[in-house]
């Protein structure tokens, strides 16, 4: 910064002008750039949705065929009246009727869907196939997975399996089979006798019907609802699936999102067939999607830096005429630097720089005034001397009336003093006991002028007060002073608990119906960082604070706001105790309607400092 104010002027002109010229371009290309990623990332989403949305109907259509063509298969009479007769009556010539009556409607149902490889069914009596393919002579229903499904009585009729090879025939081509259990018991007359229909799934056939679809995406998996991979690299889905089953899915049935995999970022679209639970995952990365954008980055870099060349070279012959007649402007400011006021500069024009040359033209008039004012301002600051030392005067013989006045209080003391031994030797013991205590009184609010005083001698001024108060109040006043001995000779700042004792006298005990009583107390406390800390309390059992007007009260002590009124002493003593312990000090009061009133205050137990003992004596 220090080198750019003292660049030269137009040099700084061409400094400004390239930053903001390159902030402003940046600006704005960075700007149309993210547009551009963000257009093409919309427009992909769009089309992959509705290629997602056609995909997943030409799936839900094309598998709802198949069990809807199953089911007619299933309930179809010739269908079941053939499967009937074998299984009532299991001899040759009903199994040879229902064989070939089985192996044609099978073999019609696997040529009219595409997807099916092979339909196979199994009784408790013997296998039925459409004879397309060579049976495994190892197969045995009862020992394969799809037994083991329908173990429960209550399992789902129709339930889907994993991609896996065929167990049944003999190419073990890949397959995902879903077997169908029905029941022709009310042609039986036998309940619990079930038949099972498996339909296999050709996996060649159903990928490339997927594929085909999505030839401009990255990845494409499609699973079971169990996870497992039905069409798809399983490589990739193998490394891939902890970050696709990271994401927070929602509810819908179809979503995007955005997943992070090897250093590169996907979008993820998904899609799941109500059909069978199977669900749909498209990727694709980002970094190949916005590969385009390249050549756009290049042209914004292109465009910054042709316009700011024919931008600089525009400047340059505009900052050249600006500082042709700033420079004569500054050759006449340096000859009147040289003290020659008389130099004016003429300038034609009304633009900037006529502005400076009319202020400078100006200036130097105006100098020319003041000179010839400048005796008239010196004979105006010895006047304004000699009215000062006159004040400073006044301001003397004002501090010697205040210092005068001090002596009331003494002459004050001295006479309250004179009364009580005159009330002594009459024998009155009311009048020696309240004048004695007001004596000690206005003795101890003197305290030779100190501001700081111990501890003990504030409880006894605070004793004395009490004392002329329960003279005057009689029984309907008692109190009591709780003060630890090993605190009472610490310094504390004078009067502050007085006040508190009298607002707890006129506030709370004379509004009381019956006698009150008056607790002062001040114990020791350990503060948080271990320093030894002072507890001010004083407690009286009067009317108590209304929660209005205490909630109001603490919010005032709090934001040190003072009173002209109302609570000028508890406002003045708490100010007087944040000003010289800190803003963390102040008075707190506690209270309940009825139940009386409590008000603390928490300061630091300071050390006594030395000072110069130049305080006059206490006696008149």
């Amino acid at each position: 910064m220090k080198y750019m104010r003292n660049m030269r002027f137009s040099q700084r002109i061409l400094v400004v002008f390239v930053v903001v010229m390159l902030m402003t371009t940046g600006i704005c290309g960075m700007v149309y750039y993210n547009y551009s990623a963000v257009q093409i990332e919309e427009n992909f989403r769009v089309s992959t949705h509705d290629l997602m949305s056609q995909m997943n109907h030409s799936l839900e259509s094309q598998m709802s065929a198949v069990i809807s063509r199953a089911n007619s298969m299933l309930t179809n009479r010739t269908f079941v009246t053939a499967l009937t007769n074998y299984l009532t009556v299991p001899s040759e010539k009903n199994y040879t009727q229902c064989l070939g009556t089985l192996a044609d409607f099978l073999s019609e149902f696997r040529m009219n869907e595409p997807l099916v490889q092979s339909a196979y069914i199994h009784t408790a009596s013997s296998d039925f196939d459409d004879f397309s393919r060579v049976r495994l002579s190892t197969f045995n229903f009862a020992d394969t997975a799809f037994a083991e499904a329908y173990v429960l009585e209550n399992s789902p009729s129709l339930q889907w399996f994993p991609l896996q090879r065929d167990c049944i025939f003999t190419r073990a081509e890949w397959v995902i089979p879903f077997v169908w259990r029905f029941s022709l018991a009310e042609y039986l007359g036998r309940p619990n006798q079930w038949q099972y229909l498996i339909v296999q799934i050709d996996q060649n056939a159903l990928e490339n019907a997927v594929m085909d679809s999505f030839v401009s995406v990255d990845h494409t998996f499609v699973t079971d609802n169990y996870g497992n991979l039905v069409i798809g690299s399983e490589e990739g889905y193998a490394d891939m699936r902890e970050s696709l089953q990271a994401v927070d899915k929602p509810s819908t049935e179809m979503w995007e999102a955005d997943i992070k995999y090897a250093q590169e970022e996907y979008m993820v679209m998904h899609s799941s067939l109500s059909v069978n639970g199977w669900q749909i995952y498209i990727l694709k990365n980002k970094t190949e999607l916005l590969h385009n954008l390249e050549a756009l980055r290049r042209l914004i870099i292109e465009t910054m830096l042709i316009l700011l060349i024919l931008s600089m070279a525009a400047l340059m012959l505009i900052i050249n005429q600006m500082i042709r007649s700033l420079y004569n402007l500054a050759k006449r400011m340096q000859s009147v630097r040289e003290g020659n006021f008389t130099a004016r500069f003429v300038y034609p024009y009304q633009d900037e720089v006529g502005d400076l040359a009319g202020s400078f033209n100006y200036m130097l008039d105006e100098i020319e005034t003041l000179m010839d004012k400048q005796n008239q301002s010196i004979e105006a600051l010895r006047q304004e001397r000699d009215r000062v030392a006159q004040m400073q005067k006044q301001k003397r013989k004002a501090e010697l009336r205040a210092l005068q006045a001090q002596i009331n209080p003494h002459f004050l003391y001295n006479t309250l003093n004179a009364i009580t031994w005159q009330a002594v030797a009459n024998g009155d013991e009311k009048i020696s006991q309240l004048s004695h205590a007001l004596g000690r009184f206005f003795r101890l609010s003197l305290s030779r002028g100190a501001e700081v005083i111990p501890v003990r001698e504030e409880i006894e001024h605070v004793r004395n007060y009490l004392l002329i108060q329960q003279i005057r109040y009689g029984d309907k006043l008692s109190y009591e002073l709780d003060v630890d001995k090993t605190i009472q000779d610490y310094p504390v700042i004078k009067l502050v608990l007085q006040p508190l004792v009298e607002n707890a006298i006129y506030h709370g005990i004379k509004l009381k119906e019956g006698a009150g009583h008056i607790r002062v107390s001040v114990q020791p406390r350990e503060g948080a960082d271990g320093a030894l800390l002072m507890a001010f309390c004083v407690e009286d059992d009067g009317a108590g604070i209304e929660p209005e007007r205490l909630r109001r009260m603490n919010d005032e002590l709090q934001r040190v706001v003072s009173r002209q009124s109302e609570g000028y002493g508890i406002y003045n003593v708490n100010e007087r105790i944040r000003l010289y312990y800190g803003a963390q000090c102040g008075l707190c009061y506690q209270s309940e309607p009825g139940v009386g009133t409590s008000v603390s205050f928490l300061v630091p137990a300071l050390e006594w400092e030395e000072e110069d003992d130049d305080t006059d004596s206490d006696r008149g």
